[in-house]
C-alpha cells in the first residue's frame, strides 16, 4: 500500500502527518460521482466503438488490415464495458474500472493502418481518419471520466481526514496534551485573536531576534510579526496588513542554506519577510559576504558553481551572493607555523598538497548506478588511505599552524542515506576507521538492521519476513541453505507453531534460533525493551562478535545506540518493542537526517554525515559523496497540496477544531498513487522545481563546511537519452561547468591524480579494494562455497574447544600439593578463572600449610581460618608499613586486625594475636632481601602481575619486588607458614616452587628483562630466613611452571 502521507503546502513542503490542517472550506462532504453519469458515459463509448465497427466492411485487406487487427485488441474492453453496464454496481465502481482498463490501453495510440487500404467513397473523410478522430475522443471522454471519479474519491477522503483531524484536536486539547505544532498554533491565534494579549506582549518585549530565519516555519513568522507589530493595529488579525515598528524586529538568515522545506521552512516565505522589512518601510538590511571558514581557492569553486546555479527565481531559489575569503591561502603561513621544517612544508606546497585546494575525483562510470557507487566508494577509501599517508597538511585551529591530517580531519558528507553500505565496504576494505554520526545514518547500518529486525521478530512472531530476516542476521547467521532445508523438512517460521522440543533439538540452525527467538518471546512480557534488547545482545553474544568487526568500537556503540534509545522512550511512556521498533522506523522514514553527535574525543576516525547534520559545523577536509543521485518523486507516496496563496493562511496548523478561514482562492490537491485530483498535477510541477532547487542548497550547504581540502566526488552514469526530459545530477552539471570551453586557465578544481598524492613509500591497504568490490560482480562457484562452509564450521567447533579450556590460572594453583584455593601460597592470589574486578575476603585469604604446635591439631575451620587471617593481617602491614624503620606498627596491626573488611567472627578469632603478628612483620622486615630492596631505591609491593604464556594467562600479585644495579629484578615471598629450622623451611620452599617459577616466568614475558633470583622469606624464623633460588635453579623452577601449567590445561609439555 502507499506509504504515510505527506502534505505539500504550496510550496512542496511535506508536513508532519500529525499537523492537523483544514483541508476543505467546505464543511459538507462532496456528493458521489452519479452512477447514472458514468454509465451514460459507458454508453458513449460503446456507442463510439459501434460506429467504428460500421467502418470495418471498407478495410480493402479485411481482417488482414493493420488498423483492423489493432482494433480487434480492444474486444475484451468493449465486452467489460458491456457486462459492467447490464451489471451496475450501485456506486458505478465496475463501469468506473471497466473505464480505467480502457484507459491503460492507450486507446488513443491506435494510429496504424494506411489510408489507401480504405474505401472512402461516400464519406467526406476517409475512413482512417474518421477512426482515429473516435478513438481519440473515447480515450479523452474515459480518461476524463476517470479523473473525474479519482478526484472526488479523493476529496471525500480528505474531507474525513480534515473530520479525524479535528477530533484529534479537540481530544488533544481535552485532554491538556500538546504537540509542537499545537503550541505554535495556539500562540499564533492567541496573539491573533486577542488584541489585549498582543497588547502586553508588545509592552513586555522590546526586542525580537530570530536567527537561522531561513528555517523559520511559517507559523513562526506570523508569530513574530504579531509581536513587532504597531500595537495601534491589535485588531488587525492578517499578518501582511500589520506594520513592524521600526528597530523590534531582526532577523539573520541566509537563503542559500535555506534546506529545512520538511520543517516547512520556504524560501517565499523568507522573502515576502524579507520585501516586507525592505528600507522602502524602514528596514536596514545588511549583506554578510566574509567568510571565515574555507579558504580562497574553495570559495573561488563554490562561487563559481553556485553562482550560475542559484538562479534566484521568485518563490523557489535563493539569490546567490559570493562569498569572501578572509584569508587567503596558508601558503603564507606555512614555512613560519609548521612545526616539522621547512623543507617538508616546501615539499607539501609543490606536491600541492597544502591547504587550499578544490580537487576533483571521479569519471564517467558504465551503468548501472549500483557500480558507479561501488566505484566511487572504491576510490573514496583509497583516496582517504593516501590523504593520511601522503600526509595532507591542514590548519590546526587550535595552535593555528600547519599539521598533517588525521582521521579525524575527514568528513564525508552525502545528500541522503543511499549508498550508505557501498561507502562502508570501501573504507572498510582499504582499513580506514569511520564513525557514522547522526541517528538515522547509524540506524541504516547492517548491524542496527539486524538487531531490529530479530526484535520485531521478537515482537510479532506472526511477522514472518521479520523472522527469516533475523534468522539471517549476524545474530543467527542461518544460511540460505539452512533455510531451504528447513521447508524442505516442512518447517515453517513461525515458532508458535513448532513445538519447543523439536526446535532446540535435531542439529538445525535454524531450530537453535527459533527456539531463542520463541524464549525472548515469551519473556518479553515481564521484561522492559531495553532489557530485552540487552538480553538478546547477551545470548547471542553481539558484544564478543564485534570484535571480529575491523572497527569493534564502532559496531559496538550502534548495539548501545540501541539499548539507550530504548530506555529514553521508556522514560518517555513506551517501553514496548512495539514503540522501539516504530521508533527506528520512523527514524529511517524521514527524509533527512538532522541529528547529530560530535565523536568520542579520543576517537581518530573519519565522520560521515549527511548534509542536515552537518550543517553548523566545518572540517578541515570534506568529501561530497552521492553527487550522481537524481530527487526522487512522489511515486506511491501520498501528497497533500495546498494553494501557495493559502501558505500563510490558517490552513497551515488549523488543527484545534476552530472555524475555517480561507480565502477561496485555489483548491486543495492530492495525489495517492495512480489517484490525484484534477489540479494536482500543476503542483506536482512546481514541486520537481522546489525539490531541484532544495538540492542545490544542499550541494551548497555541504561544500561550504570545508576549511583546506574540498574533494568532489564525480563519478557519473554515461547521459541516457531521457536525460534531457530532467534536470542532470550535480555530477553532471558540475563536471560540465569545469570542463566548459570557457573555463579559466587555472582550474578551479584540480584533477585528483593518484601519482601527484602518492609517494613511493605510501602504506599499501592489507586488502585490495579492487580485489574486494571484484567480488561483487561474481557469483561464484556453489560447491566451493559450500566446501568453505563446511571448513568454516570446523575451524569454529576447535576454536570453541580451544577458548572453553580454563585459560586463566593463579601460580597458587601450581603448588605441588595444592588442594583448594582455602590453602593459597600466600602470594596473593586465588584460583579464578577470571580475576576479579573487585578485592572480596577471598582474595584477602593467605596461608598457612602447616599448624601452630601451640594450637589444638584438629583441623577445625576456626584454627585455619584464624591461621589464614594472621596471614592477610601480615601481608598488609608489610605492604603499608615502613620497612626501614618499622614505625607504627603496633598501630598499623591494630588497625588491619579490625579491619571492617573482615567477618566480625574473623576480626573476634584475632584479637589475641597481635603480638604474635608484630614479630611475624619484624622477622620478614629484617631479612637480607628486604634490606637489599630498600638499598636499591626501587622497590615495588604488593605489585599486580598478569602476563599470557603459552596461551594461559597466569594472574597474581607479587609481595615484593626490587631492581637491582646490574637491572634485572628480584622477587620475594613472604611466607607465614609454621617451621622449626632452616632445613624445614627449605623443604617447605619446594612445595612453592611452581608459583615462585610462574612469577619469574609471567614478569620476565611482561616487562622483557630478566628475573635474577626468587626466594622465600620465612617470617617464623629470626629475621626472616630465606630461600633463594637463582642460576640454573631458577630456570629450573621456570621450566616446571612452565610444564605444570602446560599440565593443567591439557598442552604438550615442552
Amino acid at each position: 500500500g502507499p506509504s504515510r502521507p505527506q502534505a505539500i503546502y504550496g510550496n512542496g513542503a511535506p508536513a508532519n502527518p500529525d499537523r492537523g490542517t483544514d483541508l476543505l472550506s467546505k464543511r459538507d462532504a462532496p456528493a458521489r460521482v452519479s452512477p447514472d453519469a458514468i454509465d451514460a458515459v459507458v454508453r458513449e463509448v460503446l456507442g463510439t466503438f459501434d460506429a467504428i465497427e460500421a467502418l470495418l466492411p471498407r478495410a480493402r485487406k479485411g481482417e488482414d488490415d493493420r488498423l483492423v487487427r489493432t482494433l480487434d485488441g480492444f474486444e475484451p474492453d468493449r465486452r467489460r464495458l458491456h457486462y459492467a453496464l447490464e451489471n451496475p454496481d450501485a456506486d458505478g465502481v465496475g463501469q468506473t474500472l471497466a473505464l480505467t482498463s480502457l484507459v491503460r490501453r492507450k486507446v488513443s495510440g491506435a494510429n496504424r493502418g494506411s489510408q489507401a487500404d480504405w474505401d472512402a467513397s461516400g464519406l467526406y473523410e476517409n475512413p482512417v481518419v474518421t477512426i482515429r478522430r473516435q478513438l481519440s475522443a473515447i480515450d479523452e471522454l474515459a480518461r476524463m471520466t476517470v479523473a473525474e471519479v479519482r478526484d472526488n474519491a479523493l476529496r471525500r477522503v480528505l474531507f474525513h481526514v480534515d473530520a479525524f483531524t479535528r477530533r484529534e484536536a479537540d481530544r488533544r486539547r481535552a485532554a491538556g496534551v500538546t504537540t509542537f505544532q499545537d503550541l505554535l498554533t495556539r500562540a499564533r491565534d492567541l496573539l491573533r485573536d486577542n488584541p489585549e494579549v498582543r497588547r502586553r506582549a508588545h509592552a513586555r518585549w522590546q526586542r525580537l531576534f530570530v536567527d537561522e530565519f531561513q528555517d523559520t516555519d511559517p507559523l513562526q513568522a506570523e508569530i513574530a510579526w504579531f509581536l513587532c507589530a504597531n500595537p495601534e493595529q491589535a485588531n488587525v488579525t492578517d499578518w501582511r496588513a500589520l506594520k513592524i515598528v521600526p528597530g523590534r524586529l531582526f532577523i539573520v538568515g541566509d537563503p542559500k542554506q535555506s534546506i529545512y522545506r520538511f520543517r516547512r521552512a520556504d524560501i517565499a516565505v523568507y522573502n515576502e519577510v524579507y520585501e516586507q522589512l525592505a528600507p522602502k518601510s524602514g528596514g536596514v538590511r545588511v549583506e554578510l559576504v566574509q567568510n571565515f571558514r574555507s579558504l580562497a581557492p574553495v570559495l573561488d569553486w563554490v562561487n563559481d558553481e553556485f553562482g550560475e546555479a542559484m538562479t534566484g527565481a521568485p518563490g523557489i531559489q535563493a539569490t546567490y551572493i559570493p562569498l569572501v575569503a578572509r584569508q587567503n591561502s596558508a601558503h603564507g603561513q606555512a614555512e613560519a607555523h609548521f612545526p616539522f621544517g621547512s623543507t617538508h612544508v616546501v615539499d607539501a606546497v609543490r606536491r600541492r598538497i597544502a591547504p587550499g585546494v578544490t580537487w576533483r575525483l571521479g569519471n564517467v562510470v558504465e551503468k548501472p548506478v549500483s557500480r558507479v557507487r561501488r566505484t566511487e566508494a572504491a576510490d573514496l577509501g583509497r583516496a582517504i588511505r593516501q590523504i593520511i599517508d601522503a600526509g595532507w597538511l591542514i590548519r590546526d585551529r587550535e595552535t593555528k599552524q600547519l599539521r598533517p591530517a588525521r582521521f579525524r580531519d575527514i568528513c564525508i558528507l552525502m545528500a541522503t542515506r543511499t549508498g550508505l553500505q557501498h561507502i562502508e565496504i570501501g573504507l572498510t576494505a582499504t582499513d580506514v576507521p569511520y564513525r557514522g554520526v547522526g541517528g538515522a545514518l547509524v540506524a541504516a547500518t547492517a548491524e542496527i538492521r539486524d538487531l531490529i529486525a530479530c526484535l520485531r521478530a521478537i515482537h510479532d512472531p506472526s511477522d514472518q519476513v521479520a523472522t527469516v530476516a533475523a534468522l539471517r542476521s549476524s545474530a543467527y547467521a542461518c544460511t540460505d541453505a539452512d533455510l531451504l532445508s528447513w521447508v524442505d523438512a516442512s518447517g515453517r517460521f513461525d515458532y508458535r507453531t513448532v513445538p519447543l522440543a523439536g526446535l532446540a533439538t535435531g542439529g538445525s540452525p535454524v531450530g537453535e534460533a527459533l527456539a531463542s527467538l520463541h524464549a525472548l518471546h515469551v519473556a518479553r512480557i515481564g521484561r522492559s525493551a531495553a532489557v530485552t534488547v540487552e538480553a538478546l545482545a547477551h545470548e547471542r553474544m553481539l558484544a564478543m562478535g564485534t570484535f571480529l568487526h575491523r572497527q569493534p568500537r564502532e559496531a559496538w556503540r550502534r548495539v548501545r545506540l540501541v539499548v539507550s534509545q530504548a530506555r529514553t522512550l521508556a522514560n518517555a511512556g513506551l517501553p514496548t518493542l512495539r514503540d522501539l521498533v516504530e521508533w527506528f522506523d520512523e527514524l529511517l522514514d524521514n527524509r533527512a537526517d538532522t541529528t547529530a553527535q560530535p565523536p568520542e574525543g579520543d576517537e581518530d576516525a573519519v565522520r560521515l554525515m549527511t548534509v542536515h547534520g552537518a550543517k553548523g559545523l566545518e572540517f578541515p577536509i570534506v568529501f561530497l559523496t552521492g553527487l550522481d543521485g537524481r530527487q526522487r518523486t512522489a511515486g506511491s507516496r501520498v501528497d497533500i497540496a495546498i494553494p501557495l496563496d493559502r501558505a500563510l493562511s490558517d490552513t497551515l496548523g488549523e488543527d484545534l477544531g476552530g472555524q475555517s478561514r480561507t480565502d477561496g482562492q485555489g483548491e486543495v490537491e492530492a495525489k495517492c498513487g495512480d489517484f490525484q485530483t484534477l489540479g494536482y498535477a500543476a503542483y506536482g510541477e512546481r514541486e520537481k522545481l522546489l525539490l531541484e532547487a532544495e538540492r542545490i542548497r544542499l550541494e551548497y550547504v555541504a561544500a561550504t563546511r570545508a576549511c583546506d581540502h574540498l574533494i568532489l566526488l564525480l563519478h557519473r552514469r554515461a547521459p541516457s537519452k531521457s536525460e534531457g526530459k530532467s534536470a542532470p545530477t550535480a555530477a553532471s552539471r558540475i563536471a560540465a561547468r569545469l570542463d566548459r570551453s570557457d573555463a579559466p586557465s587555472t582550474p578551479l578544481a584540480t584533477p585528483f591524480a593518484w601519482q601527484d598524492i602518492a609517494p613511493a613509500e605510501i602504506s599499501v591497504a592489507t586488502k585490495p579494494v579492487l580485489d574486494t568490490l571484484d567480488q561483487w560482480e561474481r557469483a561464484g562457484n556453489t560447491d566451493e562455497w559450500i566446501n568453505d562452509e563446511r571448513e568454516w564450521l570446523r575451524d569454529r567447533v576447535e576454536s570453541i574447544s580451544v577458548a572453553s579450556r580454563r585459560a586463566v590460572v593463579t601460580p597458587s594453583r601450581l603448588r605441588r600439593d595444592h588442594a583448594s584455593p582455602a590453602n593459597g601460597s600466600g602470594s596473593g592470589d586465588d584460583d579464578q578463572s577470571v580475576p576479579p574486578a573487585e578485592p572480596d575476603e577471598s582474595d584477602l585469604v593467605r596461608e598457612t600449610s602447616g599448624g601452630d604446635p601451640t594450637e589444638d591439631a584438629s583441623d577445625s575451620a576456626d584454627m585455619r581460618t584464624r591461621a589464614q587471617a594472621r596471614g592477610t593481617i601480615v601481608h598488609q602491614v608489610l605492604e603499608r608499613i615502613d620497612l626501614g624503620t618499622l614505625e607504627n606498627v603496633v598501630q598499623l596491626v591494630a588497625e588491619c586486625i579490625e579491619d571492617k573488611k573482615r567477618p566480625p567472627h574473623v576480626r573476634d578469632l584475632v584479637k589475641g594475636d597481635a603480638s604474635r603478628i608484630i614479630t611475624l612483620v619484624q622477622n620478614a622486615a629484617r631479612s637480607p632481601f628486604v634490606t637489599k630492596a630498600l638499598t636499591s631505591g626501587r622497590l615495588w609491593r604488593e605489585l599486580p602481575l598478569g602476563a599470557s604464556v603459552d596461551g594461559v594467562v597466569i594472574s597474581g600479585v607479587i609481595d615484593l619486588l626490587y631492581e637491582a644495579p646490574d637491572g634485572t629484578l628480584a622477587i620475594a615471598d613472604f611466607k607465614t607458614d609454621v617451621v622449626g629450622d632452616e632445613m624445614e623451611a627449605r623443604a617447605t620452599a619446594g612445595a612453592y616452587e611452581a608459583p615462585g617459577g610462574a612469577y619469574a616466568l609471567a614478569l620476565e614475558a611482561v616487562t622483557g628483562r630478566p628475573v635474577s633470583s626468587v626466594s622465600f622469606i620465612f617470617a617464623h624464623l629470626h629475621d626472616g630466613h630465606t630461600v633463594t633460588y637463582e642460576g640454573d635453579e631458577l630456570r629450573r623452577i621456570i621450566q616446571v611452571a612452565r610444564d605444570r601449567t602446560r599440565e593443567l590445561h591439557h598442552l604438550p609439555v615442552m
